[in-house]
């Protein structure tokens, strides 16, 4: 190796330096101007506005969650009557869907309209007669 490859070596690792240093700045400018004080207070204001109008549109979509179908819940359901909703619910799919009312008809050795007559039944009362209520 002589001095030229030396110095070409030194100068190459030069450069290299250099345009990490340039980098850098440039990375620094970039979050310096990104950050910007005053953008930043925009933004919060932005998300601010967003968050309420992100609240009024969820408290909306419930509410029509719950006006559309029945059984969704709300504050004061009673434990009865979320045992009663999710019985129903699953009285009815079986009943909505023949697969699987052939496999009960077949497993308790019944007719297929037999099973969906006992399971329309039992949609009435699924989980017995409801509790006392308390005053």
């Amino acid at each position: 190796m002589d001095a030229e490859d030396v110095r070409g070596l030194v100068d190459a690792k030069s450069e290299c330096v250099a345009s990490a240093r340039r980098s850098r700045r440039d990375r620094r400018s970039e979050l310096r101007s990104r950050f910007d004080l005053s953008r930043v207070k925009q933004r919060q204001t932005q998300l601010l506005t967003m968050s309420s109008e992100l609240r009024y549109t969820a408290n909306t979509q419930l509410e029509h969650l719950h006006a559309r179908y029945t059984g969704t819940g709300h504050a004061d359901l009673t434990k009865y009557e979320w045992l009663t909703h999710q019985h129903r619910d699953t009285l009815s799919s079986i009943v909505g869907h023949p697969p699987l009312t052939s496999y009960l008809a077949i497993a308790d050795g019944e007719a297929v309209g037999r099973i969906k007559f006992e399971m329309t039944e039992r949609m009435l009362q699924p989980c017995g007669p409801p509790p006392p209520k308390d005053d």
